[in-house]
């Protein structure tokens, strides 16, 4: 934290410095305008002399200080107060810290699971209701604001099923969306045409909405937001992924890429990356799970530059809700850290650990030597430590710099390097290196699993991108949250068996099957017939005890405990059908489940 001159004889140093007499001395830079002058009796006669060297300067001229050059205006404003330079200790002296004990909550989900909680519930604590109704109000809304025709207004149960459908198609890799409803059986998938017409998909797919436009601020107005067709959902998005989430002691920032060509007011051009063009999301998520926490959608140069510049901006809004003195450990690459950001972190109880560049402000001048770098061998390292921060250069391929308030300054471990024959080899390394490599990667691996199943399909609407990223974020932290209340389920004493844990693909599909449900948006063909057929109770399909055999385990019934249209109750029973391989009480829910489905004899 900045430190503030108190001492009246030290401010009045700074201010009324005595020039020399020549006027060049009126031209000196900045820094040496702050030097000490020394004793107070000078202090005083500087100030004397510099107020007659200004008057008399000012009467031989004839004008005024108003009339002044601008650069020379400039040159005479006051210093701008700057943070203190950090006294570094001599190079590679031993310096001890402990890592810092963990204040907080437990880390996982902020509420208790049922056991076995089918993987909608943990879509539905994230992507909550207000979400639901937003969607279905700004999508009507659109389509009636663009007379669209023939619209028919939507609900909730069907934009449900239209997420669902997204979610579907991405597992099942569709090449194009219009090859469902395809004549051609190779290219069609029937699974999913059977819950929306074509037209009625793309009617959808058009008006899909989370903002009204007609409230949109224009451009001239000071209130203009870029954001503001997406502000809504990331509203309530962040915010439900606050609340329903404790992260763990280690946390990391990083970046995300949202990619999308088109007029796209926040987008930016990263030449060095494989995606070209993008949108940018600054992150913060869980280091041991990659839970994304937090993020925010980059909207370009600010008009008024923050404090620090934008990555300190960027750092203390992600973790505003971290700085309360609970010792959490922030990781970050050399674009976020400084020396100044990690003191203004460890004034709130908060901790830092990063690369760090070397042109940065206040970095020891020890460690630029060219001298002692250029005698470094892979795995050898210098360090400076200064005011609790260790900075340390370490030589892998090349010098990279770490920051860090939580290590200490000597200490020894190794790091693991694929050589080219495919061998493994250690190197050795300080330990900041190999904690930095274990808790960087919670966004990149967050990345990834949003990535084997993402929502992949292209629009000229460059917000529908950021919608569809977010989506597929939503769902990834709910498999996080799901994994990680399946191992809380198995930590204790169970009365009953936990089901096996699903893997992201089969959670994804679950998912798909309970947000679709029995929503269908095609009229049945044909005249419905008169009278009910009785239910077609086929011997393999019938009622049986299914423990007998050890086909099954005791359980809860699949349709009063599990299905839709589940009980407050939880039931089991040892009965069920071994041809849909489905526990179900043998009076009713048997009967019921098969008449929702087409019962074929083998």
């Amino acid at each position: 934290m900045a430190s503030y001159l108190t001492d009246m004889d030290e401010i009045h140093r700074i201010i009324f410095k005595a020039p020399d007499s020549s006027d060049d001395s009126w031209q000196s830079s900045s820094e040496d305008s702050i030097r000490s002058s020394g004793s107070d009796s000078e202090s005083e006669n500087a100030q004397t002399t510099c107020g007659s060297e200004q008057q008399a300067q000012f009467s031989t001229s004839g004008t005024s200080r108003q009339q002044l050059p601008a650069r020379r205006q400039r040159q005479r404003s006051l210093p701008v107060q700057q943070d203190p330079q950090t006294e570094w200790r001599p190079i590679n002296e031993r310096y001890e810290v402990q890592y810092p004990e963990f204040a907080g909550p437990e880390h996982g989900p902020a509420f208790d699971f049922l056991v076995d909680s089918d993987p909608v519930i943990f879509f539905d604590k994230l992507f909550t209701n207000e979400l639901w109704e937003l969607l279905v109000i700004e999508t009507n809304r659109y389509a009636r604001q663009n007379n669209v025709n023939n619209w028919q207004d939507t609900t909730k149960e069907e934009i449900r099923c239209f997420i669902g459908f997204l979610f579907g198609i991405s597992i099942n890799k569709v090449a194009e969306i219009n090859d469902i409803w395809s004549s051609d059986w190779v290219a069609a998938c029937p699974a999913f045409a059977c819950f929306f017409t074509k037209d009625r998909f793309w009617a959808l797919w058009t008006n899909i909405h989370l903002a009204d436009n007609e409230k949109a601020p224009p451009k001239e107005s000071p209130a203009f937001d870029k954001l503001y067709k997406v502000r809504p959902i990331m509203k309530i998005l962040g915010k439900s992924f606050q609340e329903n989430f404790n992260l763990g002691q280690n946390v990391s920032v990083d970046e995300a890429m949202v990619k999308g060509k088109g007029r796209n007011p926040v987008k930016q051009y990263m030449p060095a990356k494989p995606i070209k063009r993008v949108s940018k999301l600054w992150c913060i998520g869980c280091s041991c799970c990659a839970y994304l926490w937090d993020f925010q959608l980059y909207a370009g140069k600010e008009d008024n530059a923050p404090e620090g510049g934008l990555s300190t901006r960027v750092v203390c809004d992600l973790c505003h809700p971290l700085l309360d003195d609970k010792h959490h450990v922030i990781y970050m690459d050399n674009f976020f850290s400084s020396v100044a950001l990690c003191k203004k972190l460890t004034g709130f109880g908060t901790y830092s650990v990063g690369t760090l560049r070397a042109n940065r402000k206040d970095y020891p001048e020890a460690l630029k030597d060219k001298a002692l770098l250029t005698k470094l061998k892979r795995g050898d390292y210098h360090t400076a430590s200064g005011e609790e921060i260790t900075i340390s250069v370490w030589k892998d391929t090349k010098e990279v710099s770490f920051i860090s308030n939580v290590h200490s300054s000597r200490g020894q471990d190794t790091v693991s390097r694929k050589k080219k024959d495919g061998s493994v080899s250690k190197i050795p390394a300080p330990p900041v290196v190999k904690d930095y490599n274990a808790n960087m990667g919670a966004i990149d691996k967050n990345d990834q699993l949003k990535k084997s199943y993402a929502i992949d399909h292209k629009s000229k609407r460059w917000w529908i991108q950021i919608f569809l990223h977010l989506l597929d974020i939503c769902r990834v932290n709910s498999f996080i949250m799901y994994q990680l209340s399946y191992v809380k389920w198995n930590s204790g004493p169970m009365e009953d068996e936990v089901a096996p844990i699903l893997n992201q693909k089969e959670f994804s599909s679950s998912l798909v099957k309970s947000l679709c449900g029995t929503f269908t948006n095609r009229k049945p063909q044909g005249r419905p017939s008169p009278v009910q057929l009785p239910l077609l109770r086929t011997p393999s399909h019938e009622s049986v005890n299914v423990t007998k055999n050890g086909a099954m385990k005791t359980g809860r019934c699949h349709e009063c405990s599990i299905g839709p249209n589940k009980k407050s109750v939880r039931t089991e029973t040892v009965y069920g059908c071994i041809q849909c391989q489905v526990r179900l009480c043998r009076d009713k829910c048997h009967d019921i489940y098969h008449s929702r489905i087409t019962v074929d004899d083998p």
